[in-house]
């Protein structure tokens, strides 16, 4: 492309704008904001907008990248406006009924372009406390897709790193993982466990580098932190304050890491390959110097963070978080309560 329609690129972030979260405030009804709210996204359902956008992605990317600065914007303005309508429970359901849809961005983040991160977060949203999206997925043959992915240790290629960052392919393909976990059950479940016995638990020790990562950049930034608080360069935070910080600090990822670990190691079956998987996840724990001490402990913070109904959590920091997503809070609580029961089975 030799020209990029600006009417085009107006519009897509148009598009975005449209389908962000309300914003509230004080004086704003909380329950009239969330109202208007249901009815966008209820219409971009009726228009099925999240199946437009990836066959838009598809006719037009799937074979090539964007070239423009401005053609770039409007691609990254399109896959985020699929986020934000996949984090509503409406446009999700819709998604899930298209003949199409989920095969189609399956099919986007197999051509490795582009479009790849944007694909893996739109799919992360999509499978989110949606248990016949889990099972599609795996029925479409996803799993083959993902942990394609998943075992993708390699750089960043040069002319992406603009728009594409490892950590965040991570962090999106962990919690599509995590989801799976959670919904799966039966044929599908085990279609699921026995991934990680492929190759000899290969997926299970690129787990574990995952997790001695996360866990490793998250201890060099509270040693950093400590030093700072310690010179007295560090401004005095809250606690929701410095554990928002730690979250962007790799602790999220490490979460996400970390459940599917225990779910791993906790996994029952009738025969011994459950004996054989929890053996190689501390094989490999071992093999980082590390144990399945370290990974109870993030779980059980994790537990004791989003069901402590005494944390110190005053007015204006409530409403500051008025416009996040409910449904990101909702399953925020649900994977915190998930965490404490996988490690009470530990």
């Amino acid at each position: 492309a030799t020209h990029m329609d600006e009417i085009q690129l107006y519009l897509s972030e148009l598009l975005c704008i449209y389908l962000q979260p309300m914003p509230a405030s004080e004086e704003d009804d909380e329950d009239a904001d969330d109202m208007d709210g249901r009815i966008v996204y209820q219409q971009f359902a009726d228009i099925r907008g999240c199946e437009k956008i990836c066959d838009l992605l598809h006719s037009k990317y799937k074979d090539r990248d964007p070239s423009l600065s401005e053609e770039k914007e409007y691609v990254c303005n399109l896959l985020d406006a699929l986020s934000l309508a996949l984090a509503s429970t409406v446009n999700q359901h819709i998604f899930y009924t298209s003949k199409t849809g989920v095969q189609t961005l399956l099919q986007l983040i197999r051509s490795k372009n582009f479009l790849k991160q944007g694909c893996l977060q739109a799919l992360s949203f999509a499978v989110t406390n949606h248990v016949e999206m889990c099972v599609k997925l795996v029925e479409l043959g996803g799993l083959k897709t993902l942990f394609a992915e998943f075992m993708n240790d390699k750089g960043i290629k040069k002319k992406y790193h603009k728009h594409h960052q490892r950590e965040k392919m991570e962090e999106y393909l962990c919690c599509i993982l995590v989801h799976l976990f959670c919904h799966l059950s039966d044929v599908h479940l085990l279609r699921l466990v026995t991934k990680f016995k492929e190759k000899d638990g290969a997926k299970i020790d690129r787990l574990v580098e995952l997790h001695a990562k996360y866990l490793t950049r998250l201890e060099e930034n509270d040693a950093k932190e400590l030093h700072l608080r310690q010179q007295g360069n560090l401004d005095v935070e809250t606690f929701t304050e410095r554990y928002s910080r730690r979250l962007e600090n790799g602790l999220y990822s490490l979460q996400l890491i970390d459940l599917v670990i225990a779910f791993i190691f906790t996994f029952e079956s009738a025969s011994s390959e459950s004996v054989v998987m929890k053996d190689r996840v501390i094989h490999s724990l071992h093999q980082c110097d590390m144990d399945i001490e370290q990974v109870r402990t993030v779980l059980e913070e994790y537990y004791k963070v989003t069901n402590d109904e005494d944390d110190e959590e005053d007015d204006s920091s409530k409403n500051k978080n008025k416009n996040k997503n409910k449904r990101d809070d909702d399953t925020d609580l649900g994977l915190g309560a998930i965490a404490g029961k996988l490690v009470n089975l530990m």
